[in-house]
Parts: C-alpha cells; sequence; structure tokens
C-alpha cells in the first residue's frame, strides 16, 4: 500500500469552494519523505479552497493495476490538511529540487513564478480499498495500519 504512494505522482484532488460546492481537479504531486507534496499555482480554484479551507481529500489510484473490472481499482483516499512550506525554506528548496529530478524542465520555470505555493499533506484519515471485499480504514502513524471494513460495520438501520 505504500508503494503505491510511492509510485503516485499525480492526485486527484476534492476541494470546496466558497459556497460548499464540492469541486475535483488533478495535480501533479511529490512523494518525499513520507508525505505528499504539492506545488499549485494560486490562480488555480483548487488553490484558493485548499487556503481558505486547510484541508482536502486525495485519490490515490494504483498506477500499476489496471484490473480487469474497474469497481475492483486499488485505490485509497486520504482526508489531508494542507500547510504551506515558505519557499525560503531549506526544506522548500530540498522538495523543490526532488520535484524538479522528477518533473523536469517545467518545474524549473515554475519556481520562478511568484504564483506557486508548496504545499505538504498531513494526512488525517482514510480508506484503502486492495478489490471486493477488501476495504480497509487507515490508522496509526502514517496511516500504514489496516482496519478491515467488513458488512457487519454497514448494518442497516432497523429502529423506529
Amino acid at each position: 500500500m505504500i508503494a503505491q504512494r510511492q509510485a503516485c505522482n499525480a492526485l486527484f484532488l476534492a476541494t470546496k469552494n466558497t459556497d460548499g460546492t464540492p469541486e475535483a481537479s488533478h495535480a501533479p504531486c511529490l512523494y518525499f519523505e513520507d508525505t505528499f507534496w504539492l506545488f499549485l499555482s494560486t490562480l488555480s480554484p483548487h488553490t484558493g479552497n485548499i487556503q481558505r479551507t486547510g484541508q482536502l481529500s486525495v485519490l490515490v489510484i494504483d498506477p500499476d493495476a489496471s484490473p480487469s473490472n474497474a469497481f475492483a481499482r486499488r485505490r485509497q483516499s486520504l482526508l489531508c490538511a494542507a500547510e504551506v512550506e515558505q519557499r525560503e525554506s531549506v526544506r522548500a528548496n530540498t522538495v523543490l529540487d526532488a520535484f524538479t529530478a522528477q518533473f523536469g524542465d517545467t518545474v524549473t520555470m515554475m519556481r520562478q513564478l511568484s504564483d506557486f505555493s508548496l504545499y505538504r499533506l498531513v494526512p488525517q484519515s482514510g480508506r484503502f480499498i486492495e478489490g471486493f471485499g477488501q476495504a480497509y480504514e487507515l490508522s496509526g502513524d502514517g496511516l500504514t495500519t489496516l482496519d478491515h471494513i467488513g458488512p457487519d460495520r454497514f448494518k442497516p438501520n432497523t429502529s423506529g
């Protein structure tokens, strides 16, 4: 499962705009030092949403898995807090160097633009889907502990 995070180079983002309407988007990412990083333009709606709320949900889809049944695709969704990293910090330069190594000249150009900010995503909770009947809540340090979600956790409400 963690290897799935390490192999990821893009995330699907879910944020809320100012009236609470959900917005889905996509952004290249870097998994570095056991966390996801985003380098986003303030001109993008999702960046404003993240700046305003400080949180987002991300979807990681296993890049190596292409099941014959799309319902069984390996994936994990993570609710994250987003922390801005100051561009002048040593850590920001280290992370942006890693971004450049992964994505090349595009990042070199983007680093020169003042409207880009670096965000560290801090997972708060999550769910991992391995396939049919293999759904897990993620917990523990780095959300690496799996707690199987079985049918008994979804009993219908029979009261009243």
